[in-house]
């Protein structure tokens, strides 16, 4: 909603700047919570596609994925959909990375906006379950976007 010249000269990596849309469907062309459950029902999920965090800890890969042994091939980290959503249930935070190798409107989307910005990007996305924390208070050293599509956070 405003012109990239003055975004990158006023905004970018000088001040939080935060854009309220009033249309709660404004990013439904982009990422939809269906999208993220169509996701979920898929099979062959691997780390590190999906973490889970609950109030600021990593939860072990062990709890939630197992190896797949096929023939004399192992592949690790085979997401047990069982216990992630177990886990989801007692509060854990779903965190996908890289998830624009995961759907072609967000690979889309990030090309779009590293051949505009010219820097490499990368989406992760964040479900928690309402009155849980994934995250504890912290900082990033990087630069980031926020584009929440869903529910209610309170940022500082």
């Amino acid at each position: 909603p405003r012109p990239l010249a003055q975004f990158l000269t006023e905004d970018w990596e000088r001040r939080a700047l935060v854009l309220k849309r009033e249309d709660a469907d404004y990013y439904r062309d982009l990422l939809t919570f269906d999208d993220v459950n169509a996701f979920l029902s898929r099979n062959d999920i691997r780390y590190p596609y999906l973490r889970l965090v609950k109030n600021g800890r990593e939860l072990p890969l062990v709890d939630y994925a197992d190896d797949f042994v096929y023939g004399s091939n192992i592949f690790p980290g085979l997401l047990d959909n069982d216990k992630v959503f177990h886990h989801y249930a007692e509060g854990a935070t779903l965190s996908f990375q890289i998830f624009q190798r995961c759907m072609e409107e967000l690979s889309s989307f990030c090309n779009a906006l590293e051949a505009r910005l010219r820097f490499q990007t990368q989406i992760n996305i964040f479900v928690t379950p309402a009155e849980s924390k994934g995250f504890t208070a912290h900082y990033d050293d990087h630069s980031f976007f926020i584009l929440q599509v869903s529910g209610k956070k309170h940022w500082k």
